[in-house]
């Protein structure tokens, strides 16, 4: 078990909704949203890179 919370796991799903939204329509978000993502991303790569070892 990774040990994502439901709240991370919705973030990563709301994530990859957006990420379609930036690739096909062309959507840009700001600033406050960007550093939300890069907190995300704080807190979820290292669980990640433990799975890799």
């Amino acid at each position: 078990m990774i040990g994502f919370s439901d709240r991370d796991v919705a973030f990563a799903n709301d994530l990859r909704y957006f990420r379609n939204g930036i690739l096909y329509y062309g959507k840009r978000f700001d600033a406050p949203y960007g550093k939300k993502v890069l907190a995300f991303l704080g807190r979820t790569y290292p669980l990640l890179k433990k799975i890799e070892a």
